[in-house]
């Protein structure tokens, strides 16, 4: 029986409801907002506790961090905009295979980069002056969710689930 609407008219079958734009950019504005907060006062925590030598330790160890989390960032965006291309082509399917497979790929991913990350500590001690390996290896196990969660962003956001991504800015802070 033939459809009185045409095919290219009609939603894609899977498509998530959209939610308002400026309701979603609200609460998207809000958990950066939390986020920022969070990170200045666990930055201003860290200084007041750690004191001026130790703190160094710390913004050495967060600024190799970031040189790592910079590459994932750019994973996010290429993530996001495939699975958000793909469902609104209406294939729902694909964006989700696409989204388990760059999943399992950075869950694969994950374990060399620990492994060669963990052999370093002592290395990465020595040179940036931190007396403690222990606290390098802690730094490094961080490393441990460095792919996963940057693309659990991105399929979230580009299946625009923008509740959950919310709280994916916010959790890392509590």
């Amino acid at each position: 029986m033939a459809s009185p609407t045409p095919r290219s008219d009609r939603p894609p079958r899977y498509a998530a409801p959209l939610a308002s734009g400026a309701r979603s950019g609200a609460l998207l504005a809000a958990a950066t907002a939390a986020s920022i907060i969070g990170a200045y006062v666990f930055l201003l925590a860290a200084g007041r506790i750690l004191g001026s030598e130790e703190y160094g330790s710390l913004a050495a160890l967060l600024g190799l961090l970031t040189i790592v989390l910079i590459p994932a960032g750019a994973l996010q965006m290429a993530v996001s905009r495939e699975v958000s291309r793909r469902v609104a082509a209406g294939d729902a399917d694909s964006a989700a295979r696409l989204a388990r497979g760059a999943l399992r790929a950075a869950a694969i991913a994950t374990a060399p980069l620990l492994i060669v990350a963990l052999a370093l500590a002592g290395p990465i001690s020595h040179l940036l002056h931190i007396d403690s390996v222990g606290v390098v290896v802690l730094a490094v196990l961080a490393l441990s969710t460095a792919l996963v969660f940057p693309l659990a962003m991105g399929v979230l956001q580009g299946l625009q689930r923008f509740p959950a991504l919310a709280s994916l800015y916010v959790l890392p802070w509590l």
